[in-house]
Parts: C-alpha cells; sequence; structure tokens
C-alpha cells in the first residue's frame, strides 16, 4: 500500500513521450528500492488530414512558399476519431474531430510550392514536413511525410494578382502602301517584366479606344473590320495610304485583363513609315 509499504521515489508523473523509470523506496515491513519502466506513446498525426490557415502569396513568377511568412499556427491535423483508444487518447468530447494545432517550432518544412506560378484563387500546395517536437509522430513511427493543402472552405490557397505596371505604354509601326490586318502579340507591346514573371493568359482584354488618322483606320467600319483583341493579340486592320511620310498617326488604348497582373490600361502610339525594301 502507497504510504505503508512504499513510497514514491521519482518518475511516476512525465509530460512528455518516451520512456520513462518509475522509482519506489520500501518502508515498514519493507526496505530497498524497486525500478519499473513505462512508456508514453507519441501522438500520431494523419498527414492526409492537414488543416491549415490561410496560405497566400503575391505574383513573384515561382510556384515557392516562403513558411517564415505564415503566421506561427498556420497547420494542424484533424484528429481521426476512428482511432480514439487505438492509436491515441480521446481528446474531443463528442464525435466530431478537433485539431491538434501546431507552431512552427514542432516542424520544419521544405519543397514547399504551389502547384502553378500563376495567380488564381483555386491552387494547391504541397510539402514536405519533418516533426521536430517528440511528442508527435506520422503513422508508423515516420519523423517526415508528404503533404497536399487543398482549401478547405474558410481556409484559401491562392497566387493574388501582382500589382500593375506604372502608366504602360507600346509601340506599334504600320506600312504606307499596304492594306492588311495586323496581327501583334500583347507580350511584345507591354513593359517587359523581369526574371520568371509573365502576364498569363489575357481573357477579358479589349480595344477601349483607338484614335488613329482616318486616312489609315476607318472608325465606322464593322464590328469584324475594327480593332480588337482575340486570343491575347491585338488585329489590327489599316488602309493602304499612298503616302511616303514616317509620322505618328495616332494611339489606340487596351483594357489588359491579364492572369497575373491587375487590369491596366495601356497606351499604343502607333506610327507610319514606309516599308522596307526586300
Amino acid at each position: 500500500q502507497a504510504g505503508v509499504d512504499y513510497e514514491i521515489v521519482s518518475g511516476n508523473q512525465a509530460t512528455n513521450a518516451g520512456t520513462h523509470t518509475l522509482t519506489i523506496e520500501g518502508k515498514g515491513n519493507y526496505t530497498g528500492t524497486a525500478t519499473h519502466t513505462w512508456r508514453i506513446e507519441p501522438y500520431t498525426l494523419f498527414a492526409e488530414k492537414p488543416a491549415i490557415t490561410n496560405i497566400t502569396k503575391e505574383y513573384d513568377g515561382t510556384d515557392g512558399i516562403n513558411a517564415d511568412t505564415l503566421d506561427n499556427r498556420w497547420l494542424g491535423f484533424a484528429e481521426d476519431v476512428k482511432n480514439r483508444n487505438v492509436l491515441n487518447p480521446t481528446l474531443g468530447g463528442d464525435e466530431n474531430a478537433i485539431t491538434i494545432n501546431l507552431t512552427k517550432d514542432d516542424f520544419t518544412i521544405s519543397n514547399f510550392k504551389f502547384d502553378s506560378a500563376d495567380a488564381g484563387d483555386d491552387r494547391t500546395a504541397s510539402f514536405t514536413i519533418t516533426l521536430r517536437n517528440g511528442n508527435l509522430t506520422f503513422a508508423d513511427g515516420k519523423r517526415s511525410a508528404d503533404v497536399t493543402l487543398r482549401d478547405q472552405g474558410s481556409a484559401n490557397i491562392s497566387i493574388k494578382k501582382a500589382v500593375a505596371p506604372t502608366d504602360p505604354k507600346g509601340a506599334l509601326t504600320v506600312y504606307n502602301r499596304s492594306a492588311q490586318t495586323y496581327t501583334v502579340d500583347l507580350n511584345t507591346l507591354l513593359p517587359k517584366l523581369g526574371g520568371s514573371r509573365t502576364y498569363g493568359k489575357f481573357d477579358g482584354s479589349a480595344v477601349t479606344k483607338v484614335e488613329l488618322n482616318g486616312d489609315y483606320y476607318q472608325s465606322e467600319a464593322a464590328d469584324e473590320n475594327k480593332a480588337r483583341i482575340e486570343d491575347g493579340k491585338l488585329l489590327l486592320p489599316i488602309q493602304s495610304v499612298d503616302s511616303s511620310a514616317a509620322s505618328a498617326i495616332g494611339t489606340i488604348t487596351v483594357r489588359v485583363v491579364s492572369q497575373n497582373y491587375n487590369t491596366f490600361d495601356l497606351t499604343i502610339d502607333v506610327s507610319a513609315a514606309n516599308k522596307p525594301s526586300s
């Protein structure tokens, strides 16, 4: 009987996972000491049940994520109710799964990236997590696991569009004595971007204003014969003008709706020149 036949010397309480040693010392009719080892098993996390806060960044042309920029408690793992009292002790008070919230001290992250470098609100992300907290483990005692993240209702995984270029301008030259429809990729008219950045798709872009010399451009033409944007290209019908002058003939304004940058207006300066001799 405790307190009569023996006293607990140490090792009867512990909070961390691992092997612990209980030591007792006899008293009364008993002398000497005895020891017994006992264990606390690490709590098993389920890598297929991640729970997250928002993971987002501004478009920068890369698919990488810097985990250091996220909140301290951005990651957790939902409890597997089926494994209560099997792999893990019961933590929740009902059949609803609770979330085991981690802090950045509990783990390290590597190879953290989005599924695409392009801006979008429907991204997924993946990473490899290695546990540092000895009180936690993954299935089969593993310290590392590959995790895939998807939108979870209130938790969003996204790359936000970048700030639009300031006062962007483009330039285009058309030729005298040549009636044709010029087809020009918008990327060649837009400001150059650094690194691996791209504008992405141009769905929704449109010509909003044409102020060109009436000899070169017929403003009253049918829609299919007007300046327009199709498949990320500017289509500009130009009439033949019998001139040898090299001069500015006006401007075109395009509302640029791109995948990776906030919407902006592009002013294209159009000039006429003589066609180079072949």
